[in-house]
């Protein structure tokens, strides 16, 4: 029960945040979810609904732990070999702004490795930004709206 809670948050917590208050609180958690089943066991022979309501919710806690626990270690090759393709800075040399090795590159450097795909979403994203939609205003017979480049003014 230890190495299955221990390795759940190797990589559920560990992995994936950085030192501080939230890491703190999701350790709090599942070491938490952990003591539930150990509560269930316990609690086994009692006849009370607390005892009852722990049981269930340990057990099931146990449960989806597993399943869990069986789906990390079954992506676990997939992803020391995502992590090896774009992996490209060792441990050694990551600066603390730059997880994984990634860099900032300018936009002429991604507009020289763009697909057509991503020519094509550009385009008609810059096509809607220049795109003015009309806004429907009943003119009465009274009133007449005449647009300047700063104001609208009705006369």
């Amino acid at each position: 029960m230890l190495l299955l809670h221990g390795y759940l948050w190797w990589r559920l917590v560990r992995s994936t945040t950085r030192p501080g208050r939230t890491r703190r609180l999701l350790t709090l958690a599942m070491v938490l979810l952990a003591a539930l089943p150990v509560g269930a066991v316990l609690l086994r022979r009692e006849n009370s609904t607390l005892s009852t309501v722990v049981q269930w919710i340990g057990f099931s806690w146990l449960g989806v732990a597993f399943y869990l626990f069986l789906t990390l270690l079954a992506l676990e090759p997939v992803r020391l070999l995502l992590r090896r393709r774009t992996r490209s800075v060792p441990d050694d040399d990551l600066e603390p702004d730059e997880p994984y090795g990634l860099e900032a590159v300018s936009y002429p450097h991604l507009r020289d490795h763009e697909t057509v795909l991503d020519l094509v979403c550009r385009l008609q994203l810059e096509n809607k930004k220049h795109t003015v939609t009309p806004i429907y205003t009943p003119l009465s017979t009274h009133s007449r709206a005449t647009t300047t480049d700063t104001h609208t003014t009705i006369v």
